[in-house]
Formats: structure tokens, C-alpha cells, sequence
């Protein structure tokens, strides 16, 4: 189905964000300073 595909790829592209925001904010609490 092409609204359920669409869907899946908002998921999708919502979790690869959070992902990365997560990821940074780590690497910016792990750095000095």
C-alpha cells in the first residue's frame, strides 16, 4: 500500500534523527569542555 509505504519511511527517517541526535549529544557530553 502507498500510504503505508510512506509511513514507514516517516518511521523510519524519525528514528535515523533521533538516532543521530542522541549520538551527538553523547559525543558532546563525552568531550572536555
Amino acid at each position: 500500500d502507498w500510504q503505508n509505504f510512506i509511513k514507514m519511511t516517516a518511521y523510519s527517517c524519525i528514528a535515523i534523527a533521533v538516532t543521530l541526535s542522541f549520538m551527538a549529544l553523547f559525543l558532546t557530553e563525552r568531550s572536555p569542555g
